[in-house]
């Protein structure tokens, strides 16, 4: 038998909503109308997300592993950036002034790193995604801004079906930019005093709360600088001063471009919210690739001549012992009592020899029986050996052995018997 990873067109049904339906992710309160919290529909895709579990599907019609192209809500992005320059070094005091603790940099200090998501109630459909980073070690040096849009489209996913595990997901080694746009779409959304729905508000509260984060670097005076923090993104992307120097460990700190991961969840979620969002009218089929491992056999016949040949041998070889088996006149079986008799059981000693188990039993009529150890003096016979005798120093006694008899001659067995034939 041997393993091997088969290739075949099948094809899958999968559900995924084309536009999220309107209202559909969260409630905006307030005279400036903020994503406030998220609606209860939308919750649970928050909630699995946030704790990272696979997306379940059921009944795609895939029985290993697939990978398909489904239709369904996405985002259309636009980026842009610039440089600017960063400056954490205090402006020199004149000879015999104190150190100034209003200048700028020593009372609010110089940002080092930003990533925020934005959501606007006048464009809502749309996310802003706005990254700053300081990208080299040292106290001045630049600052890269970099400000994307992620706005609503309907876009062609590539995917990846378990269907052993009965999951869907989006390739590890896929981007925004491998999705193919099929139609863009606007959001219009009006607002009534207290609370209302948005669609896409909720989107944004929920990468904000997991995504937005900043650093701020600042002169403390004699102790050099210190570091600001807020979120985890910003520790997730730090790349610590390990080389020493003369730079301050704080103004060593450098930091990477968190562009890229925070689109990446951001695409993620949306597709969470597109499959969550589908009803009965969203599955399409559409083709797919099944991934499967599969057992091939393959014959040896030589191995199979040679098995045929011992088993034939060890037929002919037991069919002897099967020999004159008719003239018992009845049906034998391996019955404990019809057994017992074959035996010579002393309790069915004086019962017909060639009698069924039901006609032993029968014959007997009610006794009580029991299996454990019976003694016998050296010439005896049968059981003729009380029970009280029995239950008395074995040391001069002949002779154990295990059988089933009367309860009233049989004992159990003791650690270190041993038992004769």
């Amino acid at each position: 038998m041997a393993v091997v990873a088969a290739n075949t067109n099948i094809t899958v049904s999968v559900g995924l909503a084309s536009q999220l339906p309107d209202g559909y992710t969260g409630v905006v309160e307030g005279r400036g109308h903020v994503p406030a919290f998220f609606d209860e529909i939308f919750l649970p895709t928050v909630s699995e997300y946030s704790d990272r579990l696979s997306i379940k599907v059921n009944k795609t019609g895939c029985t290993g592993t697939c990978t398909s192209i489904v239709v369904g809500a996405g985002f259309a992005v636009s980026c842009s950036s610039y440089e600017s320059t960063f400056n954490a070094t205090p402006i020199e005091q004149p000879a015999g002034q104190d150190f100034n603790a209003s200048q700028p940099l020593v009372a609010q200090g110089v940002l080092a790193f930003q990533s925020n998501f934005v959501w606007y109630p006048k464009a809502p459909g749309n996310i802003s995604v706005n990254v700053a980073y300081k990208p080299d070690r040292g106290c001045v040096g630049r600052l890269i801004v970099r400000n994307c849009t992620l706005s609503p489209a309907v876009v062609r996913y590539n995917v990846l079906i378990d269907g052993n595990a009965s999951t869907i997901s989006l390739p590890t080694n896929s981007s925004i930019y491998d999705d193919e746009i099929e139609s863009t779409y606007t959001v219009s959304e009006t607002y009534a005093q207290g609370s209302s729905y948005t669609t896409y508000g909720g989107l944004a509260l929920a990468l904000a709360n997991r995504f937005n984060s900043w650093a701020n670097m600042r002169f403390a005076g004699a102790i050099g600088y210190d570091l600001t923090t807020s979120g985890a993104t910003s520790n997730q992307f730090v790349q610590p001063n390990t080389t020493g120097g003369t730079e301050s460990l704080t103004c060593g700190l450098a930091f990477t471009d968190p562009t890229n991961n925070l689109i990446t969840n951001a695409r993620e979620l949306m597709f969470r919210a597109a499959i969550a969002a589908a009803n009965s009218s969203s599955i399409r089929s559409v083709p797919a690739q099944q991934h499967a491992v599969i057992a091939v056999y393959q014959s040896h016949y030589v191995y199979l001549g040679l098995a045929s040949l011992f088993t034939t041998l060890a037929i002919i070889l037991v069919i002897p012992t099967f020999i004159g088996y008719w003239q018992l006149g009845r049906k034998a079986s391996l019955n404990p009592i019809e057994t017992a008799k074959a035996f010579n059981a002393p309790l069915l000693r004086n019962e017909d020899s060639n009698a069924d188990a039901d006609h032993l039993i029968e014959n007997l009529g009610y006794m009580g029986v029991r299996y454990g150890v019976i003694l016998t003096d050296a010439g005896n016979d049968g059981l003729e050996i009380t029970k009280q005798r029995a239950s008395q120093s074995y040391a001069d006694l002949s002779g154990r052995r295990l059988e089933m008899a009367p309860p009233e001659y049989v004992v159990e067995p003791r650690k270190g018997w041993e038992f004769g034939g």
